[in-house]
C-alpha cells in the first residue's frame, strides 16, 4: 500500500470531508498562527509579523514581532530584535527591545543589550551586556 496520488488538493480535501465529516474548526475564528524556524533550519533575513515566532533552528538577520518571540534551548539567533514579549532559552547575540517582559530561562545565553519594561533572569542563565528597564506608564 502506498500514498494516494493527489492531483488537486481541493478535490482531496473535499473527498476527506465526506470520509472524516466536517472539520472541528469550521465556523470558528482563526487564531494567530505561530511561525517556527525548525530545529534543522537556517533563516537569513528579516522576519516581521504579529507573532508569535518560535526559533528552534538558527536565525541570522533582524526580527520585528508584535507578539511573543521565543528562542528554544536548541535555537541560535544572531540578530537585532524588537518584540512584544520574549522568552529566551537558547543562544542569542544582538540587541533586544521588548515592550513587555523578557524572560531569560536557565539555558539562555544572551550577548547584547536588552531594553524592556521587565526582565526576569533565572539562575544559570547568562546575560553579557547592558539591561535597561524602562518605567511603565
Amino acid at each position: 500500500m502506498g500514498f494516494p496520488k493527489i492531483r488537486n488538493i481541493q478535490e482531496y480535501l473535499e473527498s476527506r470531508r465526506s470520509v472524516d465529516g466536517p472539520s472541528a474548526l469550521e465556523g470558528r475564528e482563526a487564531e494567530p498562527s505561530e511561525s517556527v524556524v525548525g530545529a534543522h533550519s537556517l533563516f537569513r533575513g528579516e522576519v516581521c509579523g504579529a507573532g508569535p515566532l518560535r526559533i528552534r533552528g538558527r536565525l541570522d538577520g533582524a526580527v520585528r514581532i508584535e507578539g511573543e518571540f521565543i528562542v528554544e534551548a536548541e535555537g541560535r539567533v544572531d540578530a537585532n530584535m524588537v518584540a512584544g514579549h520574549a522568552t529566551l532559552r537558547g543562544r542569542i547575540e544582538g540587541n533586544l527591545r521588548v515592550a513587555g517582559i523578557v524572560k531569560l530561562e536557565t539555558t539562555a545565553r544572551f550577548f547584547g543589550d536588552i531594553t524592556s519594561e521587565r526582565l526576569l533572569v533565572e539562575p544559570g542563565s547568562i546575560l553579557q551586556g547592558k539591561a535597561e528597564i524602562r518605567e511603565t506608564t
